[in-house]
């Protein structure tokens, strides 16, 4: 044997168990840190998700979220609207929305609503959109705007909220029944018709 090289190999085995030493405890904590990351989510999102009105300030925001629900609706290319656009529109009060913004200040849902009237019924309120990004779904957020979409409309005197969806959707249709929504389109006569203004 060539002299020191037991010692030169021990030195090699000895880094080499320091190395796989230091790897498992960095993987150790790493999932721990997964996991209570994962905890804070599931537990406490809510608490850093404030329901608010829209404001000149989300328009941009919610116009990138309109274009994530239109693509999962398959429905990009049909987007005209713009940000400016959206918040002239808020502004003289043809459209309001709410948004849930983080502590970040990052828009991660949003409504958007209109004043409406029935003539059997009186004053009504359309939804037009409503959307959770995709991560943040499952945790609560839906609901806390829905439930305040719903105190909005109470405020207002409406007599009910109406909606559209479309007829592949099933989740969406289920979280509406599960909010006690009826499914009219069954027992309504009437058909829906658009006029295009250029």
């Amino acid at each position: 044997m060539i002299p020191g090289s037991f010692k030169l190999s021990y030195y090699n085995e000895y880094k080499s168990y320091l190395s796989c030493s230091r790897r498992r405890e960095l993987l150790s904590s790493t999932r721990m840190s997964t996991i209570d990351d994962t905890r804070m989510t599931a537990e406490s999102i809510l608490n850093l998700v404030n329901i608010t009105e829209a404001t000149e300030h989300h328009c941009g925001s919610i116009i990138m979220l309109i274009k994530e629900l239109a693509e999962y609706e398959h429905l990009l290319d049909r987007v005209e609207l713009t940000s400016s656009q959206l918040y002239e529109d808020m502004k003289h009060g043809y459209v309001n929305g709410l948004v849930a913004v983080l502590q970040s200040s990052e828009v991660v849902g949003y409504v958007l609503y209109v004043p409406t009237f029935d003539v059997f019924q009186g004053n009504r309120l359309y939804l037009e959109d409503f959307y959770v990004k995709a991560k943040y779904r499952g945790k609560g957020i839906g609901s806390k705007l829905w439930e305040q979409l719903v105190a909005n409309a109470k405020k207002d005197h409406c007599s009910g909220i109406d909606f559209s969806v479309l007829r592949w959707n099933q989740p969406s249709k289920e979280y509406y029944k599960n909010r006690g929504c009826i499914n009219e389109t069954g027992a309504s006569s009437r058909e829906v018709f658009r006029k295009i203004l250029n």
